[in-house]
C-alpha cells in the first residue's frame, strides 16, 4: 500500500468511527421547553431524594421546581412519581400527563418515560425509577 493510500484508509476509518460515535450519543441540548437553572437544580435534587427513598422531600422539591418553571418536563415527572409513591394516584397521573405534554417531540425517550410512569399508575403496577 502506498503512503497516500494508507493515509486515506486511516482517514476513512477515523471518519466512520466518529460518525458511529455520533449515532450512539444521547440527544443533547434539546431545550425545547422553557425551564430555568433553578427548576433544573430542584428537579435534580428531587430525583436524588426519590432515589434515596424520601418521596415527601422529592415531592416538595418537585413542586418548587414546577412553581419556577411550570413547563419543565422533569419537574412534572418527578412530581408525578413522588405522588405515585405516596399513593396519590389521580394527582400522579395528572402530573405525569403534564410531563409527557411538556417533553419535546424531538425527545421521544422523555415522553416514553412519562407514559411508562403513567401506565404503571393506571395499571396498579409498581414503577421504579
Amino acid at each position: 500500500m502506498r503512503p497516500w493510500q494508507t493515509a486515506a484508509a486511516v482517514m476513512l476509518v477515523a471518519t466512520a468511527g466518529a460518525a458511529r460515535a455520533e449515532e450512539l450519543r444521547a440527544p443533547q441540548n434539546l431545550n425545547a421547553v422553557p425551564w430555568s437553572r433553578g427548576s433544573s437544580e430542584l428537579a435534580t435534587r428531587s430525583a436524588k431524594a426519590a432515589m434515596g427513598g424520601n418521596p415527601q422531600e422529592s415531592l416538595a422539591l418537585a413542586e418548587q421546581a414546577v412553581q419556577l418553571s411550570p413547563q419543565d418536563p422533569w419537574a412534572n415527572y418527578n412530581k408525578g412519581m413522588a405522588l405515585a409513591r405516596l399513593g396519590q394516584t389521580d394527582a400522579a397521573v395528572s402530573a405525569l400527563s403534564a410531563a409527557e405534554q411538556h417533553f419535546s417531540a424531538a425527545d421521544p425517550w422523555g415522553r416514553s418515560v412519562a407514559i411508562y410512569g403513567r401506565a404503571g399508575r393506571l395499571t396498579g403496577r409498581r414503577v421504579h425509577y
